[in-house]
């Protein structure tokens, strides 16, 4: 499963690694790969210097793009285009690898457990948080940590901004059915979620996980407590995103 799939990247490298499982007999649209496939404004910095730069415009499909980056491995893909949380997961069957690159806002999280983390098996299903080190995603931290007994952290390589989990048990349907808001965490549970991001999380991670600390005080209004914390992400080194969070603090004060 590929939630937010862009042109490709992350549904290749699940497709080859199923095409070398020889543990799976049949392979034919067993990776799932979801995307609204329409051009956005900040889809044009990763693609400089590639042959689709300028190719499109915003809100154009990009959707034969992706399928020209995927054909070596087309039979092992099924591609929904639209919104994922009005299509759903489809197929009976469990989920057994989440790659969750669609997180993006509070609606996306909250549609996201609902359609997809239902489909979760014990002992046997993963998720890839592919935003777990990046700063405008820290719900994803406050949902990991509510979710820690459910969800417990894998060893696994260095994956830059990513962090895996396996499912142990059952997460309560109760937890997964309602509207999580930050309005439900208090300021002493968002500081022991992200305590414990950054305790499960390779050191080259924190920088950005700190930034995302600093992004959610700001949402809390709690403005003092972002500056700190941001300019301890800043301290982190050249790829640390605390420039962006401290131009976002800077612009709530000037208003």
């Amino acid at each position: 499963m590929d939630l937010g799939s862009f042109l490709g990247e992350s549904t290749v490298a699940l497709a080859e690694g199923l095409g070398q499982n020889d543990t799976v007999s049949s392979l034919d649209e067993r990776v799932h790969a979801y995307d609204l496939f329409r051009w956005q404004a900040w889809m044009e910095s990763p693609v400089q210097g590639t042959r689709f730069e300028g190719k499109y415009a915003i809100g154009d499909s990009f959707l034969p793009a992706f399928v020209e980056q995927v054909s070596p491995w087309r039979r092992y893909i099924r591609v929904y285009e639209g919104d994922l949380s009005s299509i759903g997961w489809t197929v009976n069957r469990p989920i057994e690898y989440l790659f969750v690159d669609a997180m993006k806002n509070w609606h996306l999280c909250n549609e996201i457990l609902r359609k997809f983390f239902v489909h979760l098996k014990p002992g046997r299903s993963f998720v890839h948080h592919q935003d777990f080190a990046h700063f405008h995603t820290y719900w994803i931290h406050l949902i990991t940590h509510r979710f820690r007994e459910f969800l417990v952290p894998v060893d696994h390589g260095y994956l830059w901004s990513s962090r895996v989990f396996l499912l142990r048990k059952p997460i309560p349907s109760g937890m997964l059915d309602g509207e999580w808001a930050l309005s439900h965490f208090t300021i002493d549970e968002c500081n022991d979620a992200f305590d414990y991001s950054i305790e499960i999380c390779d050191d080259r991670c924190k920088p950005n996980i700190l930034a995302a600390l600093a992004k959610l005080y700001l949402d809390k209004g709690e403005i003092d407590m972002a500056k700190v914390t941001v300019e301890r992400a800043a301290r982190g080194g050249e790829k640390s995103e605390a420039s962006i969070v401290r131009s976002m603090i800077d612009s709530a004060v000037s208003r």
